[in-house]
């Protein structure tokens, strides 16, 4: 088993912790929201075993990097991401963004596809959909809640009731990014994907749902589908090794 080195790299001032391990072509992995590099051992494991060199963030905000300065959009993770591949010297890299992480991989390979061998979108967020009643309630409470409810200790009792999953145990700067990440709607942004990109969903992804695979399917033009039977959204952690399979299928059809 190729060794895991544990490294950080400070960018613009913000200290971002990172895994690297084995050699050869750069696959770079971003986790999801809440996660961080801890999750996606397994599968850099099995990547660097067979050839690849593979790197996790630790994104800003989660894990052991810091917090960004400011509450942060979509663009600016996209934008500081390529600042770290830049330091890391990474030239040309597959690109793997899980959820959250599928956010920055959707719009990064649109507008940067002369950065990339490849993507993999894991069950990528960025579909936006209608929200529902209690999704339009938070939203409502998350813009106006200040001046409707005085008390902010009452405010963060609705809140907890009516808001995301996600954003329920997330306070200050990571809260109010939150809001802006979930705020985007990517969808126009997939149709100007021109890197070959595996779409890997599970088949019974309660976050995600294999709706959006289907759709980011018909709108890359150069992709394709696969879809694990029985596992829901944290296909690294269920099917790692399915997972690693598909992901060096799709290297190989690439070299």
């Amino acid at each position: 088993m190729a060794k895991t080195e544990e490294k950080q790299i400070s960018i613009n001032g913000i200290k971002v912790n990172y895994k690297c391990a084995g050699q050869g072509p750069v696959c770079l992995i971003l986790h999801g929201w809440g996660s961080s590099s801890v999750t996606w051992e397994k599968l850099q494991n099995f990547l660097s075993d067979q050839g690849y060199k593979t790197y996790i963030l630790d994104l800003p905000g989660f894990g052991k990097s810091d917090n960004p300065p400011q509450a942060w959009s979509v663009s600016d993770y996209v934008h500081f991401t390529l600042k770290v591949t830049d330091g890391l010297k990474l030239g040309k890299f597959f690109l793997l963004g899980h959820s959250f992480g599928g956010r920055i991989g959707i719009q990064l390979s649109a507008a940067y596809s002369h950065r990339l061998k490849g993507l993999i979108l894991c069950a990528a967020a960025g579909i936006k959909k209608t929200p529902n009643a209690k999704q339009k309630a938070y939203f409502f409470l998350a813009k106006a809640g200040k001046y409707i409810i005085p008390f902010k200790k009452a405010r963060s009792i609705i809140y907890g009731i009516f808001g995301p999953s996600d954003c329920r145990n997330v306070k200050g700067i990571m809260r109010e990014t939150f809001k802006k990440v979930v705020s985007d709607d990517l969808r126009p942004y997939l149709g100007q994907i021109k890197v070959p990109t595996l779409i890997v969903w599970g088949e019974n992804d309660a976050i995600t749902p294999l709706s959006d695979a289907y759709i980011m399917k018909k709108e890359i033009i150069k992709s394709e589908l696969i879809v694990i039977p029985k596992i829901g959204h944290s296909i690294q952690l269920q099917e790692p090794e399915q997972l690693a399979k598909a992901v060096l299928i799709f290297f190989k059809k690439q070299s």
